[in-house]
């Protein structure tokens, strides 16, 4: 079976992650997988330099970007029409918004070809006006009617589309990404390596750092803390257009409160080291930084959006909370309390486990493959 995993781009985040899990599990005497992709645009990490080459061939696809470009939009479709109908794929699988409208767009595939497209999240709240959202809400109403099945990270991505009327109940797969447990080390090395006290309290942050991940929230937290916790460290690991504003704040709170790390090849220690991982977004799909962090049985405290309450579920899992407030209180109550603490990862850790293994997802997703194949 011939099957085309087709993405905008490769930058460091959740879509990526999933692909270059999918291309690494795959039975590739069964499964002839390629990777069909864009480039990441500026300022932009590639998710290969920190991970390392993805498994299987990688075709770059002249002109795709998640911009909407119209020259360089028809180069790519025309590269696509031309590459497809060469190579005949059984599957193409989508992921982001961009590579979505493509595989989608009448006339470009194959006839015979299956197509499918991953929601990561979706993009209904919090990232544009209401009338583009409109726009956005009836532009996939008409791509769900094309393709053959939609994928979903978690439960409540899949209803938050089905809400907005984008896709049938049946044509939906909830199938959760894939997650290799990270090789931390332990918190003392990891620690060490990092310059921290050892006895210290340490909170991390893992992601990039855009508008709609929040960042203000995670200035407002280390604000709290160093008030409350004049010893707590705010590790920010990631980087993005809203560095620069948590860079600044690092210079004007007391020295080690807020320490932004920029782009890491070493999250594993950077979870290693901390008490507690945070999540302050207004949107999330099904967040890995806080799936890798759980499986590092590190306690998570997350904004309750998206996809987050299916990862997280407040009070067995990790911790819910929005208001910058009871943010605060819920990690000074994980780092004031080692039995909570402990008492939440590993339940956390258990549930990661379960629902993330990559063997799981791998199998379900070739499961929907051959399904589609006939």
């Amino acid at each position: 079976m011939r099957v085309v995993q087709l993405i905008a781009r490769l930058n460091v985040g959740g879509p990526a992650a999933v692909v270059d899990m999918l291309a690494r599990s795959a039975d590739h005497e069964r499964l002839d997988l390629e990777i069909w992709t864009g480039r990441p645009g500026r300022g932009e990490a590639d998710h290969r330099d920190l991970h390392g080459p993805l498994a299987g061939v990688v075709r770059d696809v002249p002109g795709l970007s998640p911009a909407l470009r119209p020259d360089q939009d028809a180069r790519a479709a025309f590269w696509l029409a031309r590459r497809s109908r060469a190579d005949r794929p059984d599957v193409v699988h989508s992921h982001t918004a961009k590579a979505g409208l493509l595989a989608r767009t009448p006339g470009l595939l194959p006839r015979g070809t299956a197509r499918v497209h991953t929601f990561h999240g979706h993009v209904l709240h919090g990232y544009f006006s209401d009338r583009a959202v409109r726009a956005i809400r009836a532009a996939e109403r008409r791509l769900a009617r094309r393709s053959h099945a939609l994928v979903a990270v978690s439960e409540h991505v899949r209803d938050d589309l089905l809400d907005a009327r984008i896709g049938e109940p049946d044509q939906y797969r909830v199938i959760p990404p894939g997650v290799e447990p990270p090789a931390a080390p332990p918190q003392e090395q990891a620690r060490r390596e990092l310059g921290l006290d050892p006895d210290q309290p340490v909170v991390a942050y893992v992601g990039r750092l855009t508008g709609i991940k929040r960042p203000d929230r995670l200035i407002a937290l280390a604000e709290r803390l160093g008030r409350s916790h004049p010893d707590a460290t705010l590790l920010v690991a990631g980087g993005g257009d809203r560095l620069d504003e948590v860079e600044a704040a690092a210079r004007r709170l007391p020295s080690g409160t807020l320490r932004p790390l920029g782009w890491r090849d070493d999250v594993p220690t950077v979870l290693g080291a901390a008490d507690a991982v945070v999540l302050t977004s207004d949107n999330e799909g099904a967040p890995l930084s806080l799936v890798e962090a759980q499986l590092c049985e590190r306690v998570v405290i997350a904004t309750p959006v998206g996809g987050v309450p299916d990862l997280v579920l407040d009070g067995e899992t990790g911790l819910l909370a929005s208001e910058p407030t009871a943010f605060h209180e819920a990690v000074a109550a994980v780092l004031d309390d080692p039995a909570l603490r402990g008492r939440l990862a590993r339940a956390g850790r258990g549930r990661a486990a379960s629902r993330h293994d990559p063997r799981r997802t791998a199998a379900e997703t070739a499961a929907l493959y051959r399904a589609l194949a006939g």
